[in-house]
């Protein structure tokens, strides 16, 4: 029986969309980076049950909470961790809403995008000890990441520079990551960055979600899913072979 194509004159749900993307394949492990509380964990359980997902979260904490949430889950692994472009420990910023912790500091800037800005204002620093997605894919003996989440406030870049074996390999399926316009953390990267770094392993975006916009109408964040080539050539097939 043919596939339904995806319809393209609603709003999507990035989330029902990996659905669709993995349809034909058999996913098996995803990686959850920067899964603060384990909301994200939750999701993709009930979507892909037989899945085992590594939930990465480094601040103390909100770590605490995020093993408690995960629990009930047999194939959740929280790790805490912080995924960087080198192994070590790095000094970590802790701010008012957790969610924005980060291994960057913000920028004054930010206050022209972040609404309010007291929810990024640095209440303190920590230490976290940090890993590549290659060395913990080779620790974890894992071949292939069927769904790489990232959700790290600035860090995207890092992250996918620690992770050049595993896309020089293809071994990554579906990316889906946050994605900001506007310099919020110092050092940042902004969507190009990120997009014209995973194009050079093939890589091409598929989507984007959950656009954010500022008083000036301006576009701040959102999020993306890049898809390894096989997957992207994987959907034109099944659209096409829909309108045959």
């Amino acid at each position: 029986m043919a596939l339904d194509p995806q319809p393209t004159d609603m709003i999507r749900d990035p989330f029902d969309e990996q659905k669709w993307l993995l349809e034909a394949s058999n996913v098996e492990t995803i990686l959850d980076v920067g899964a603060h509380i384990g909301q994200t964990c939750e999701r993709y359980h009930s979507l892909f049950p037989g899945a085992h997902i590594y939930s990465f979260e480094p601040f103390l904490q909100t770590f605490e909470q995020l093993k408690a949430n995960v629990s009930k889950f047999e194939n959740a692994t929280p790790i805490p961790y912080a995924v960087a472009k080198t192994e070590g420990v790095r000094e970590f910023y802790s701010n008012s809403a957790s969610y924005t912790n980060s291994l960057f500091a913000a920028r004054e800037e930010a206050a022209l995008w972040v609404e309010p800005f007291e929810q990024i204002k640095n209440v303190g620093k920590t230490q976290v000890s940090t890993t590549t997605l290659d060395i913990f894919c080779h620790q974890y003996n894992i071949e292939q990441i069927d769904i790489l989440k990232l959700d790290i406030q600035g860090g995207e870049l890092e992250a996918f520079q620690g992770a050049v074996g595993l896309l020089e390999r293809q071994a990554i399926q579906l990316i889906y990551t946050e994605t900001m316009f506007v310099p919020v953390y110092a050092g940042q990267p902004l969507f190009h960055d990120l997009s014209a770094f995973l194009a050079k392993y093939g890589y091409g975006l598929y989507n984007l979600y959950d656009l954010e916009y500022g008083n000036n109408a301006q576009l701040k964040w959102g999020n993306c899913i890049f898809l390894c080539p096989p997957l992207l050539s994987n959907t034109l097939t099944r659209v096409a072979l829909n309108k045959a």
